[in-house]
């Protein structure tokens, strides 16, 4: 029985082994999708412009390749098939803004070619109009909603959003009325209403208008 063990564990250390090696020859592989690697530069491929952290083989840009030497500590960011590259102890540059949110700040640089603007540590793309229509140092506040994104510069007025939803709740005067479309303005918001609701208002009602289960509410008067 003492026999049959020591043989089991033999065999076991020589898989582990040959695992060892399969693994080894394996080798760095090509890194693929989005994320972040970490780590000492273990080779860089001048020609291919391509480093290799750990187990990832990265490609990154020419400029960085010519900066960076094997041994360098470094922080690579891959999102959409683009790397950055920031060295230990560097300063974190700006980086292209994804999904939806609000950005406001000055303009610090102005990508024309790209249609780009960098807010703080946000690079982030506008439409040619946009672009033309600001400088360096505007304070702006920059929404990006549903794959839109709009602009709007210190002190003029927010755009008019739709009202719509689940559930919410808006209040304050009616500044305009749209009869043929059954729709009002309140604040930034249109609202659309019924045909017997839009009767009833005339611009300067203070109303509260409650949103639930898309189907809205309007009580006229100041709200308590």
């Amino acid at each position: 029985m003492k026999k049959y063990f020591i043989l089991a564990a033999a065999v076991a250390v020589l898989a582990g082994g040959v695992f060892a090696q399969e693994e080894k020859a394996a080798g760095p592989r090509p890194f693929k999708g989005q994320g972040v690697a970490m780590g000492p530069i273990s080779a860089i491929d001048r020609a291919k412009n391509e480093i290799t952290i750990g187990n990832d083989i990265i490609k990154v840009k020419p400029a960085d390749i010519a900066r960076l030497k094997v041994g360098d500590d470094v922080t690579v960011n891959v999102i959409k098939g683009k790397a950055t590259v920031r060295k230990a102890g560097e300063k974190k540059g700006p980086q292209p803004f994804g999904g939806y949110g609000v950005a406001m700040g000055p303009i610090s640089a102005i990508d024309a070619a790209r249609n780009e603007i960098v807010l703080g540590d946000n690079i982030i793309k506008l439409s040619p109009k946009d672009i033309a229509a600001l400088k360096v140092g505007d304070d702006v506040t920059v929404n990006v909603k549903k794959g839109k994104t709009t602009v709007r510069k210190a002190g003029e007025p927010a755009p008019l959003e739709r009202f719509e939803g689940s559930s919410g709740v808006a209040m304050g005067p009616v500044s305009a009325i749209d009869a043929a479309k059954n729709e009002i303005v309140l604040g930034n918001n249109i609202i659309k209403l019924s045909p017997k609701d839009i009767a009833a208002l005339k611009v300067g009602d203070d109303v509260t208008i409650s949103l639930k289960n898309n189907k809205c509410t309007v009580v006229k008067g100041a709200a308590k």
